[in-house]
C-alpha cells in the first residue's frame, strides 16, 4: 500500500532530510511528537539539511494541517531508525506557555483515523504511540496521546482544563487559608513567647532580690551571733567593779 499524503486538506512544506521508499518497511506505527516551538520554526528546521530531522506531518495549535515528507519515504523523527522505517511521524505545535487546543486534537484525531483506515491499522495504543515510548525523551510533552486515540475512535473527549483549573484554584484557596491560619498561630506564639520572656525576667529579678535579701539576713545573723559572744563595755566595767569590791584580782 502506497500513497503520498492524507486525503485531508493540508498545506505542503519542504523537507530535505529523509530516505527513499526503497528502505521503507510496512507501516504499522504512528509516532506522536511535539514541536517544542512554533509551526514556522519546525518548518524552518525541516528545510535545513544540517538539522538531519524530518516528519511527515505538522499540526498547528489552530488545527491547520501541514504535510512535509511523503508517507512512502522514511522520515528522521523517532531517534530509532528501525522505528523510522515502519512509522509515520506527526508533529504537534507545542511549547512552554501554550495549552493544546480542541482544534489541534480534532485535526490530529482525523489524521490518525485517516492513516489507520488507509493502512488497515487498529486505532489503539499499540499503533499510536508517544515519542517517549521509543527513546528517552519528554516528547510529546503536554500532547495527550490517549485523547487523540479516543477521538480517532469517535469518542468525544471534553477538555478538562477548566475543571483542572477550578480544582487548582480551590486547592490554592485552601492552601492560602492554611497559610493564613499558620501565620495567625505564629503571631499568637510570638505574643506568648514574649509574655513568657517577660515573666521569666521578673522571676529572675525576684530571685535575685531574694538572694540579696538572704545575704543581708545572713550578715545580720552573723553580727547578732558575734554580739552575743562578745561582752559589751558596760558588762566588762560592771564585772571589774564587782571583782574589785570582792577583792578578786583579775
Amino acid at each position: 500500500m502506497r500513497r503520498a499524503y492524507t486525503t485531508l486538506p493540508y498545506t505542503e512544506y519542504m523537507t530535505v532530510s529523509f530516505d527513499g521508499e526503497t528502505l521503507r518497511k510496512p507501516i504499522d506505527r504512528i509516532v506522536i511528537h511535539s514541536t517544542v516551538g512554533t509551526v514556522q520554526s519546525a518548518i524552518s528546521m525541516f528545510s535545513r539539511s544540517e538539522a538531519n530531522t524530518s516528519a511527515h506531518y505538522i499540526i498547528g495549535n489552530d488545527g491547520k494541517l501541514y504535510a512535509g515528507l511523503e508517507e512512502f519515504n522514511v522520515a528522521y523523527h523517532a531517534g530509532n531508525y528501525a522505528m523510522n522505517q515502519r512509522s509515520i511521524g506527526i508533529e504537534h505545535e507545542w511549547y512552554s506557555g501554550i495549552h493544546p487546543t480542541d482544534a489541534l486534537y480534532k485535526e490530529s484525531a482525523a489524521l490518525v483515523r485517516d492513516i489507520c483506515q488507509f493502512y488497515n491499522l487498529p486505532i489503539d495504543a499499540t499503533t499510536i504511540i508517544p515519542h517517549k515510548s521509543v527513546i528517552a525523551t519528554s516528547c510529546p510533552n503536554e500532547i495527550d496521546v490517549n485523547r487523540i486515540i479516543a477521538e480517532a475512535k469517535g469518542v468525544q473527549q471534553v477538555d478538562d482544563c477548566p475543571a483542572r483549573l477550578a480544582e487548582k484554584t480551590a486547592l490554592e484557596t485552601t492552601l492560602r487559608g492554611v497559610i493564613t491560619k499558620k501565620d495567625e498561630l505564629l503571631k499568637m506564639q510570638e505574643v506568648q513567647i514574649g509574655k513568657l520572656s517577660e515573666d521569666l525576667k521578673q522571676c529572675q529579678t525576684t530571685i535575685q532580690s531574694s538572694l540579696e535579701l538572704q545575704n543581708k539576713l545572713d550578715k545580720l545573723q552573723k553580727r547578732y551571733t558575734k554580739l552575743l559572744q562578745t561582752p559589751s563595755k558596760f558588762q566588762t566595767d560592771m564585772l571589774l567593779s564587782i571583782c574589785e569590791k570582792l577583792g578578786i584580782q583579775i
